[in-house]
C-alpha cells in the first residue's frame, strides 16, 4: 500500500512540475494586436452607426523580459471619421432638440459652406494633433515583463513615477487577456498575436 501511494505521489510529483516547467517557459515573445470597441463608453448607446469606435492597441513583448504598450492613434481618426457621417450628425443635432430643417441655416450661420465642413471641421478639432499626443503619451508604456503559469506579469513605472503591474492571462488560443477597470467599466482587451 505505502509503495503505491509513494509510486502515486511521485507521478502526480512529476506531472504537476512538468506542467509547470511547461506553462511557466511559454513563449509569449512577439507583436499583439487588440482592437477596443469604445463605442458605449463615449455615449453612442441608442445611435444608429453603422460600424463601432474602436482604438487599436499594440503590445510587443521583447527578448529580455521588456514590454511596449503603445496605441494606433491613426485607427482611432479613421473610426472617428467613420462615424461622424452626415446621417449621423444630423441624428446626433435632432437628438440634442434641434429641428431638422433648421440644421442647415444654423450650420451656415456658423459660417460653414454646407454639413460636410462642418464635419470636417468636427472631426479635424476631435483629432488635433495635441489631442492624439495626449492619448498616445496616457498610454504608452514601457517595462519589464515574466510569465508564470499561464499569467504574464507586466511591471511599469508611469510618466508621473507611480509603479504598476498589470496582469495578462495567457489563453489557450496564444492571445493575451487583460482586463482594463476603471470607476465607470470593466472591459477585457484581447491581444491577438500578430502574424510572423
Amino acid at each position: 500500500m505505502k509503495k503505491r501511494v509513494s509510486i502515486l505521489l511521485t507521478a502526480l510529483l512529476t506531472a504537476v512540475l512538468v506542467l509547470t516547467s511547461c506553462s511557466s517557459s511559454v513563449d509569449v515573445k512577439g507583436t499583439y494586436t487588440s482592437v477596443f470597441d469604445m463605442t458605449d463608453m463615449i455615449g453612442l448607446q441608442g445611435q444608429d452607426i453603422s460600424e463601432p469606435v474602436t482604438m487599436n492597441f499594440q503590445l510587443v513583448l521583447s527578448d529580455g523580459g521588456s514590454f511596449v504598450l503603445s496605441v494606433d492613434t491613426d485607427s482611432l481618426i479613421s473610426s472617428v471619421k467613420k462615424l461622424y457621417s452626415e446621417d449621423f450628425v444630423r441624428q446626433s443635432l435632432v437628438a440634442e432638440g434641434i429641428a431638422e430643417d433648421e440644421i442647415d441655416p444654423i450650420i451656415e450661420s456658423m459660417g460653414y459652406a454646407n454639413i460636410q465642413e462642418f464635419i470636417d471641421g468636427l472631426v479635424a478639432d476631435m483629432m488635433s494633433d495635441d489631442y492624439l499626443k495626449e492619448i498616445y503619451d496616457n498610454v504608452y508604456t514601457e517595462g519589464t515583463y515574466s510569465v508564470s503559469g499561464n499569467k504574464v506579469t507586466m511591471e511599469s513605472r508611469r510618466a508621473d513615477g507611480t509603479e504598476t503591474a498589470d496582469e495578462a492571462t495567457i489563453n489557450e488560443d496564444g492571445s493575451l487577456s487583460v482586463v482594463l477597470s476603471t470607476e465607470e467599466f470593466d472591459k477585457e482587451l484581447v491581444f491577438v498575436k500578430d502574424a510572423a
